[in-house]
This record gives C-alpha cells, sequence and structure tokens, in this order.
C-alpha cells in the first residue's frame, strides 16, 4: 500500500453505502485479493477526523482489523458478504465527519525519536504533533516498532480504553502490512484528547495474594455489586472500582503469582458474565468485559512489567461486573442440555442457542466455527464483530474452555438475531 498516495481514497471515490452490491460489481472490487481490498478499506479509515470521534468512528479501525481476521475464517460461499462489510466500514467512515487535512512534514531520526515525540506531545494533548510523529511510523517504521508504543497506552481510558484492541491485532496480523500500521494514526489522535484518563491503582506497587487462579476466579465472580456510576460508558465504569479502592481490594488480595493463570481465569469469568448474567448488558457490556482484558493480556510480550497490564485487564472485569451485574457468576457452571440442534438453534434465544453450542459434536462445533464467524464478519455492529474474534481466539488460547467461548459468541449472536 502507498501510504504517500495523493488522495487515500482514490479507489473508493464518491462510493455509495446506500448501494454497495451495486458499487462492489461496477468497481470490479471482486477481483482484488483480501489484502488488496482490506488495504484501500483501510486508506480511507487510516484518515482522522477533526472531531472528536463518534463511536462508530471510534470502532472503525478496530472492526475493520476484526472482520479482516474473521475473513479468514468464513465458507467460501460467505466471504463477498463480509468483503463488502468492509467497504461498507470505509465508505461509511470517509462521509462521517472532516477528514484531517495532512500534516506538515516532519522528519524523525528514528522510531524510537518518533515514538517518545508521539508519548510526550500525547501528555501535552498536541494532537498535531501525535499526527505528525504517528504519520512518520505508520510510513517508516517496522510492526515491532509501532508495537513499542503500546505500554504507554496500557492503563489508558482515553478512546474508551480501546488503543490496547489495536495494538493486540496488530502485534498478531500487522507484519509487514503498512494497511494495518496506518490504522494507528486516528486511534492515538483520539487517545491524546484526553490522557489523563487511566487506570490510577496499577501505577502504584502491586500486591499479591499468593493464592492460585481458581481462587483468583472465585473472587472476580463474586466482585461486589455497586450499580451504574451514572453512566455506562468506559471511564466511568472502570473510574468508580478504580478510586472507590473496589478494584484493588479485590484483586491485590487475590492476584496469584501464575500470571497466565491469572490472565485465563478472568476471561473465563468474562465469558460466564455473559452467560449467566444480566442479558440486557449483552451487546456493550459483557462484550468490553472480554475483549478490553484479551486485549491487555495480549500485549504483555511488549510489557516490561507484566504485573501492571495482568492488573489493569483484571480492572476490566472488576468494573464490568461491579457496575452492571445482577449476583455473582458460577464458574463451575455449564448450561442445560436443549434437544434443538445448534443449526436451529442459532436463532433462537440466546440461552437456547448458547446450550446447543455448548453441548455440539465435535464435528457439529467445526461447522459452527465458520457460521458464527459469517454472521459476526457481516454483523452491522462493530461490538458483534471484535466479541466473536475475542471468543474465538480465546477458544484457541484455552482448549478445555473452547466450549465456554463459542457458547458465548452464539449467545451474543443470538441476542442481536431476535431484535427488531
Amino acid at each position: 500500500m502507498d501510504l504517500d498516495a495523493a488522495s487515500p481514497t482514490d479507489r473508493l471515490a464518491g462510493f455509495d453505502a446506500d448501494d454497495v452490491d451495486g458499487e462492489y460489481r461496477r468497481r470490479h472490487l471482486g477481483e482484488l485479493s483480501d489484502d488488496q481490498l482490506f488495504a484501500i478499506a483501510a486508506r480511507v479509515v487510516a484518515r482522522p477526523k477533526q472531531d472528536r470521534a463518534t463511536s462508530f468512528i471510534l470502532h472503525a479501525p478496530l472492526e475493520l482489523l476484526a472482520r479482516r481476521a474473521l475473513l479468514r475464517l468464513v465458507p467460501a460461499d460467505r466471504r463477498d458478504g463480509v468483503r463488502k462489510r468492509m467497504v461498507w466500514v470505509a465508505a461509511t467512515y470517509e462521509r462521517a465527519g472532516h477528514r484531517l487535512e495532512p500534516v506538515a512534514s516532519r522528519t524523525f531520526e528514528s522510531p524510537a525519536a518518533a515514538r517518545s515525540a508521539l508519548v510526550h506531545a500525547t501528555g501535552e494533548k498536541d494532537l498535531d504533533v501525535v499526527d505528525a510523529a504517528a504519520w512518520w511510523l505508520c510510513r517508516h517504521a517496522s510492526t515491532d516498532d509501532v508495537m513499542a508504543l503500546a505500554p504507554s497506552t496500557v492503563t489508558s481510558l482515553a478512546a474508551a480504553g480501546h488503543a490496547s484492541i489495536y495494538f493486540f491485532h496488530l502485534g498478531r496480523t500487522g507484519l509487514g502490512n503498512r494497511a494495518a500500521l496506518a490504522l494507528l494514526r486516528p486511534l492515538v489522535r483520539e487517545v491524546a484528547r484526553q490522557p489523563e484518563l487511566r487506570v490510577e491503582w496499577t501505577q502504584h506497587e502491586i500486591e499479591t495474594g499468593g493464592s492460585d487462579a481458581r481462587s483468583f476466579a472465585d473472587a472476580l465472580a463474586r466482585t461486589p455489586h455497586l450499580g451504574f456510576p451514572g453512566s455506562d460508558f468506559i471511564f466511568p465504569t472502570v473510574h468508580q472500582v478504580d478510586s472507590g479502592g473496589q478494584a484493588r481490594r479485590v484483586i491485590a488480595g487475590s492476584l496469584p503469582p501464575d500470571l497466565a493463570g491469572a490472565g485465563t481465569a478472568m476471561l473465563r469469568v468474562a465469558a460466564m458474565s455473559m452467560l449467566q448474567d444480566d442479558v440486557a448488558f449483552a451487546p456493550y457490556g459483557w462484550s468490553h468485559c472480554l475483549t478490553l482484558p484479551q486485549s491487555v493480556l495480549g500485549i504483555i510480550p511488549w510489557m516490561s512489567n507484566p504485573w501492571v497490564a495482568t492488573a489493569t485487564a483484571a480492572t476490566y472485569v472488576v468494573a464490568f461486573r461491579a457496575a452492571q451485574s445482577s449476583g455473582d457468576v458460577d464458574i463451575d457452571w455449564q448450561p442445560d442440555r436443549t434437544a434443538a440442534t445448534p443449526a436451529d438453534a442459532i436463532d433462537a434465544d440466546p440461552e437456547t442457542a448458547a446450550s446447543a453450542v455448548y453441548h455440539a459434536s465435535d464435528d457439529e462445533l467445526a461447522t459452527i466455527v465458520g457460521e458464527v464467524a459469517a454472521r459476526a464478519a457481516t454483523h452491522r455492529d462493530a461490538h458483534v464483530a471484535k466479541y466473536t474474534l475475542a471468543c474465538l481466539d480465546a477458544a484457541a488460547d484455552d482448549p478445555p474452555q473452547r466450549r465456554l467461548y463459542l457458547a458465548a459468541a452464539a449467545y451474543l449472536g443470538a441476542w442481536w438475531a431476535n431484535q427488531p
């Protein structure tokens, strides 16, 4: 991808997002490879907007990365639908606000110098320097050079804490992919708008309780219920347990020395929250309860202090459970069996869909992966794509609980299938 091209929208210029099928055909986009199609969509989404991001603008880079990753799992006869949705994201993004004019050319002597300038400018809320440094990194730095920025954002709650999700996806798929690197620009710009929003307690010494992963999971599952802090947005939800001390009390007293086990435990509790807790919070509460901590855990290889990342990830689980849970979850719970097959249950109520998937045969599970991936990758809501990919990643990383995560993905998909 030529990041220096005069316009990032040439191939999609004038694209009518209300006629995706027709535009896709007329522009011969079906002849492009998946990587080529992703690249032209990313060229559009990589251009920041002048104004503060809406939810759609904030999520566009992340859902583009998630849909590209899901595309690899989608059956051949469903792939065009995913590709069209990726183009729709780009075309809708293009007309969703005023594009930021190109920054003045600025040269940095090295990736380290550009990173240092970006981090300093973020603290100063100097959006122009942030964008100039990000633009230089996108064109000249390697994926590892860009990933070295991840530690500076791991505790950030600006941009709804979503910078870690970008770095998590980039660390898995960004090798040599300039299109994926370019998506750094709009996200770091949003982080720089409110750099003061952070998880505070993990900046201090973190005590461990000397317990094991099972005890840690139990502590998270029994997080005291506080209720809404006046809003269901990410910052107030997390700040409630951060400033009030609940996160420290729940986590520091039970965090085991085995950090890998702690990460596995918290993601299992997050998935259990989707399946057992208040269904009203399925689309945005319980989905973030998994995607946010998973992304923080996923960038630990680039962290000098894995304790901070692990405690921050756990803080997200505590925050959502404190604000939105209706009671404890049972970490040994399994759904009752249903007579419905997975194929019949996928559009049923969420509990039936989850049960059918959880108790499916191994052969049925192989088909289910492709089905939930296809549905999520074409779904209009970015959170469905992000959450389903998170579940599939967690299932791959935690084979003993594969059915738990696939059931959670099916649960959210069924919740949406039953909306008007």
